[in-house]
Order: C-alpha cells, then sequence, then structure tokens
C-alpha cells in the first residue's frame, strides 16, 4: 500500500517541481508513472487487543523504527485532539472516525494513517 501513498512526484509530471527540494527533482520530463500505484495486498485480521494499525509511506519510517512509532505516547499527542475534531466535524455525515487520514509532508512524501479498531477509544 505505501506505493499508493507516497512518492507523488514519481506518479505525476505536475509534483516534480518547487516547491519539491532539487535533490529530489527529476532532471527529465516524464509522460507516464514512473512508480506505479500497483500495490501488493496482505490481509491482517485486527483483534480487539490491537490498540491501533500505522499505514505510512517511506517518508515517516526512514525518520523512525517500527518500535518508535509504536512507542509514541498518542493519547498525548496533537493527532488525537485533531483527529478528534476531524470526527466530531463528520459526525453528522456520518463518516468512521477510521476513515479519516493525516497526510503530512511535502506532496504526500511523508504520510501516515493511524487506524483505531472502533471497539478502542483512545
Amino acid at each position: 500500500i505505501s506505493r499508493s501513498i507516497g512518492d507523488a512526484y514519481l506518479k505525476k509530471a505536475e509534483f516534480n517541481k518547487a516547491p519539491l527540494l532539487a535533490k529530489f527533482r527529476l532532471s527529465e520530463p516524464f509522460d507516464q508513472p514512473i512508480l506505479k500505484v500497483e500495490s501488493a495486498i496482505l490481509v491482517q485480521k485486527l483483534c480487539p487487543h490491537d490498540l491501533f494499525l500505522i499505514l505510512a509511506s517511506d517518508g515517516l519510517w526512514e525518520q523512525m523504527s517500527n518500535q518508535e512509532a509504536v512507542n509514541i505516547n498518542w493519547n498525548e499527542t496533537f493527532y488525537k485532539i485533531l483527529l478528534n475534531t476531524c470526527y466530531e466535524e463528520k459526525r453528522n455525515q456520518h463518516i468512521d472516525r477510521s476513515s479519516l487520514v493525516i497526510p503530512k509532508g511535502l506532496h504526500d512524501n511523508t504520510w501516515f494513517d493511524m487506524q483505531c479498531p472502533k471497539t478502542n477509544n483512545y
């Protein structure tokens, strides 16, 4: 799934320009995607004791390990406040909290989505 959520500059030429840092830009123009969005799919059943599932592009994993991501005190970060605020705003529109996504970074170079099973309140 990470191919579908990161590195937009390799998928669409419109993202291969400023404000993207020059070190990431491709020097030659391209007409077709260099990186295709076709993802491998792995099904993992979540259990009631699972607190969350983090889906992220390499932009996040280049900055921290799996364990560092798990060790973040998610209950104390602004992400909880942001998610709850978004959820309250969308509640009347019947949008599930698990469908809310927080993109982060330039042209989705860093992206993550924290999925929480409906049985858990965080």
